[in-house]
């Protein structure tokens, strides 16, 4: 694409507006004979399945074009406060008994809606390494109880 963009006098982007990402923005990126105009912000009116979209100028803006084709990313897991809720319950659920299968734990946390049982696992795996919570046993018939922490190293 950069020989394209080279062979070229001016390269204009169009994307979404980094201040608010339900409107658009044209970045100017490139002019060989002249300085680089300001980023024009637009909203989108109208379109849809038998509507024609309508872009709408509001204003200039100071974006980049680099700001301007910033992929946005979706974030993915589960929000912090719902592995905080998995990590506090199996610690307290734990600290109630000696040994407990893991069933038992997953079971506990669907009834309270407290977590799935991916999240579950992920959070028994980040506790066993770190010592909070220990397996005694293998496979199926493996039961886990309260540790203690081991000290982070540095």
């Amino acid at each position: 694409m950069e020989c394209l963009v080279a062979t070229i006098r001016s390269a204009l982007f169009l994307g979404t507006d980094p201040s608010d990402r339900n409107r658009l923005a044209l970045a100017h990126g490139k002019a060989s004979a002249s300085a680089l105009g300001k980023t024009i912000v637009f909203d989108l009116e109208g379109g849809g399945k038998e509507d024609v979209p309508v872009l709408r100028a509001l204003g200039f803006s100071d974006a980049t074009d680099a700001d301007v084709c910033q992929v946005q990313r979706n974030s993915v897991g589960r929000p912090s406060t719902e592995r905080a809720k998995a990590i506090e319950f199996v610690l307290e659920y734990l600290h109630n008994s000696d040994l407990m299968p893991w069933e038992a734990v997953e079971r506990a946390a669907e009834a309270r809606s407290i977590a799935s049982p991916g999240t579950l696992n992920s959070v028994r795996a980040e506790l066993a390494k770190t010592g909070q919570i220990i397996q005694i046993g293998k496979g199926r018939n493996a039961k886990w109880r309260l540790g203690s922490p081991r000290p982070e190293s540095d």
